[in-house]
């Protein structure tokens, strides 16, 4: 792993594992970060990412590999996102442009290869996943249509807490 924080997310995860392992679903400290004093890691930083890492790696993924898999689906989930988003504006082609575009964007790709942040990645993905969730909502306002925005919102709050400050005001000026 050479990148800014995969070492980190990774430290993370098998804190997350260790826990679990204990039977805490959602734990509020990990013992042994912090040189063995402890920290309170969630109540910082988001979950969702680490979920996504130990979900692959209770897979039978080594943990690298486990971070690796959730950067490159979170890239692929960017770009599909984006397709269904476009899509729905303008027609399947421009779609399918605008999903390889935001897939190769220098800004997605780093975020995956040089920074390892999966938390931001992953995000990255859920913001036109979102946009789309919305205008399916104002359009035909059918219950899974409200059903998939809720959900997908909450993901993102609890994926990157600063993309969700950042994408908030976007969101509601859309919506308007």
């Amino acid at each position: 792993l050479c990148t800014d924080d995969g070492a980190l997310h990774i430290l993370r995860t098998v804190a997350l594992d260790r826990a679990l392992g204990d039977g805490l679903l959602y734990p509020r400290r990990f013992p042994d970060l912090a040189f063995g004093y402890g920290f309170p890691f969630f109540n910082y930083r988001e979950p969702l990412g680490y979920y996504a890492i130990e979900a692959a790696h209770k897979l039978g993924a080594d943990f690298p590999l486990a971070l690796n898999l959730v950067l490159a689906f979170g890239v692929i989930a960017a770009g599909q996102a984006m397709l269904l988003w476009v899509s729905d504006l303008f027609d399947r082609s421009a779609g399918v442009m605008a999903g390889l575009v935001y897939m190769a964007a220098p800004y997605t790709l780093i975020g995956a290869i040089t920074r390892a942040n999966q938390p931001e990645v992953l995000a990255l993905a859920l913001l036109p996943l979102i946009l789309w969730a919305f205008r399916r909502l104002m359009i035909y306002g059918r219950r899974r249509d409200f059903a998939l925005a809720v959900v997908s919102y909450a993901a993102l709050l609890l994926t990157h807490n600063i993309s969700s400050l950042i994408f908030t005001p976007i969101l509601l000026a859309y919506c308007v």
